[in-house]
């Protein structure tokens, strides 16, 4: 990264929140998009599953314009891209795998990566409110939604849960990726 130095995007933007964001967001919009164009090229009709959709970024675009970090033009300017990524990837449905912010917390401790430590429980809170607010808004408008409890042990809940998600991928729709 240009002038990061030793330091990556993740570890600058949690250093100056304000100087780094909308870098930060614009290079977590091109790494997610370039990752799911690659695979789609690669593996045409096959299925696949993304951390995130590209149309989930405007959550934390809403968090950091909330939190005045970035300005309205720049949330204008960072939900264009996500736009724009929504017609060249088509979402067909959504596995909402939701954690409570507590256990987000102990997991990211648990964790320990490089930049993490930096990150403050009110900032988990705000984006579980809002990932709950941007589920609810995608399946009222017709989007196919399947909620996991992610707080679950995963041991224990990984046969049902797999059995869910089989199921639910079994009755997607298909996707053609659009030529840019």
């Amino acid at each position: 990264m240009p002038d990061g130095g030793d330091d990556g995007i993740l570890q600058l933007y949690y250093k100056s929140k304000l100087e780094y964001a909308l870098a930060f967001q614009a290079s977590v919009i091109i790494s997610r998009i370039t990752q799911l164009l690659v695979l789609m090229r690669e593996y045409p009709g096959s299925i696949i599953i993304a951390e995130r959709s590209p149309s989930s970024g405007d959550i934390f675009a809403r968090q950091l314009m909330t939190e005045g970090i970035m300005t309205p033009v720049q949330c204008a300017l960072h939900n264009q891209w996500i736009r724009m990524s929504e017609e060249v990837i088509k979402t067909a449905g959504i596995i909402y795998l939701r954690v409570s912010p507590e256990k987000c917390m102990e997991r990211i401790g648990k964790r320990g990566r490089n930049g993490e430590s930096l990150i403050e429980a009110s900032l988990i809170q705000d984006l579980h409110a809002f990932h709950d607010d941007y589920i609810d808004n995608m399946e009222a408008k017709g989007y196919r939604v399947l909620r996991l409890d992610g707080d679950a042990d995963a041991n224990s809940t990984l046969p049902i849960n797999l059995t869910r998600v089989q199921q639910f991928i079994s009755k997607r729709p298909s996707i053609e990726v659009a030529e840019l």
